[in-house]
């Protein structure tokens, strides 16, 4: 008897799983990140069904290795984990993508040859069929009781329990909203529209939305490509999170209280790119001071590349009153920079208020690296309060939501610094913290960020 069924369909899913497989390998063992293969490998993520794959798995690891171990009789050899990989992808691709079952098995099986197992043909279609005989389909919701498992499954034990001991009333709903899809939030480009004149635009072009409390903030009701949207290459528009558009208003808060009106502001931020926070604030000043100098510093030659893209898309570049430059605020000289009135530091940090974006950190994050971030960030601080005038302030913020990378920072440097004045800082959603505010994936439409704001004393 002819078979019947979609060979091309299933050679595409073939496909699909075999670029995930091998991203998979970069990231496990090579530890490298999803920025390094967008930059390194960017064939492998270049059609949307490769990223959302890649994403959905990536968010389901441990859980599926959990699953896939099962059902092993012995563990895989290290030299093919790539099969282990495959297993993995296809106990996912059963449980939430819409193939039928045959056809994610049948492919991950013809998978095996072009990644140099053949061998493994056996083994692959006879753990896959079992696992299918005891997985839910997609079509089928997940119980609360399969959600709760995999909020703490899908987080690495150390991981796990940190946020459990930091967050203990809302740990396993935290967990829980790491593994959701994150919302996709714009900022319209305040110099060139006001927000209702961008929210027209996009009702004309049939794109649902939601605006948010932040003046310039939009919410897509559905994600889609960036360049896709009206007047995206006019610069009508920027894609930033919720969460990170508080930085630049209450930076601007802070600096009209203390900055005498008559006197230009000076502002620097100390890790700029990709831009979102700096064009925010440019925005910000332009509407505030008739004239004002912006600084904007980062470390990598490229990212001040990419950053300078963004602002010329926007439009706000060339512009006389911002000034970029390469260097690594950690390691200032004297003559780098001049004093400012106000420093916005977006700390380098585990990112781990962002694992819905970028779910490649659960398995790359250990506490060591937690450890070391904690004195980077300390060591900026230290060097960049250098550069503050008497009755400035540094707004301090991560993409984090572990004390570690946080109060416990803002703490130590409070605590060996006489002239620094923890500043009261409240926002519209999110909760106090110790030394600052905190924001977290379980709050409507943002990721997890921290804020905290210090004001240098006048000691003379």
């Amino acid at each position: 008897m002819t078979d019947q069924r979609p060979q091309s369909g299933e050679r595409a899913i073939s496909e699909l799983q075999i670029s995930t497989c091998r991203c998979l390998a970069q990231i496990l063992e090579k530890r490298r990140n999803l920025d390094w293969l967008r930059l390194n490998r960017p064939e492998w993520l270049a059609l949307p069904g490769q990223r959302e794959l890649l994403y959905g798995v990536l968010r389901h690891y441990l859980s599926q290795r959990h699953r896939v171990s099962g059902l092993l009789a012995k563990p895989l050899r290290s030299k093919d984990s790539i099969i282990m990989y495959l297993l993995i992808v296809g106990a996912y691709q059963l449980r939430y993508a819409k193939a039928p079952a045959y056809a994610i098995i049948d492919s991950c099986v013809n998978a095996c040859a072009p990644l140099s197992r053949p061998w493994a043909k056996g083994l692959v279609n006879g753990l896959l069929r079992r696992l299918d005989t005891e997985t839910p389909r997609p079509e089928d919701a997940p119980t609360q009781e399969e959600l709760s498992l995999l909020a703490s499954q899908d987080h690495p034990a150390w991981m796990s329990n940190l946020i459990q001991a930091t967050y203990p009333t809302c740990a396993e709903a935290l967990m829980m909203a790491n593994n959701e899809r994150a919302p996709m939030t714009l900022r319209a480009n305040a110099t060139s529209q006001t927000r209702d004149q961008y929210v027209a635009r996009l009702s004309e072009a049939g794109i649902l939305h939601r605006t948010m409390e932040q003046d310039s903030a939009i919410v897509l009701t559905s994600p889609q490509p960036a360049a896709s949207l009206p007047d995206w290459r006019e610069g009508a528009c920027a894609v930033q999170d919720l969460s990170a558009q508080f930085a630049a208003p209450k930076l601007m808060e802070f600096l009209r209280e203390s900055q005498n009106p008559e006197v230009a502001p000076v502002v620097l931020d100390a890790c700029a790119a990709p831009g979102g926070k700096l064009f925010h604030l440019y925005e910000a000043l332009c509407a505030s001071f008739a004239t004002f100098q912006l600084f904007a510093i980062d470390n990598v030659p490229q990212r001040i590349e990419d950053l300078t893209s963004v602002g010329e898309r926007l439009g706000h570049l060339p512009d006389d009153r911002v000034d970029i430059r390469c260097l690594d605020a950690s390691r200032l000289e004297d003559g780098d920079l001049p004093t400012f009135d106000a420093i916005l530091l977006d700390a380098p940090c585990s990112g781990s208020g962002t694992m819905r974006r970028n779910p490649d950190i659960r398995l790359l994050l250990t506490p060591e690296r937690l450890v070391e971030h904690s004195a980077l960030q300390l060591k900026l601080l230290q060097q960049l309060w250098q550069r503050l005038r008497s009755g400035g302030t540094l707004l301090y913020c991560t993409c984090s939501m572990f004390e570690e990378e946080n109060d416990q920072v803002i703490q130590a440097f409070s605590q060996e610094t006489s002239e620094a004045q923890p500043l009261s800082l409240q926002l519209s959603r999110g909760q106090a913290t110790a030394a600052g505010w905190q924001l977290l994936p379980t709050d409507s439409m943002t990721d997890g960020f921290y804020y905290a704001a210090l004001r240098k004393a006048d000691t003379a």
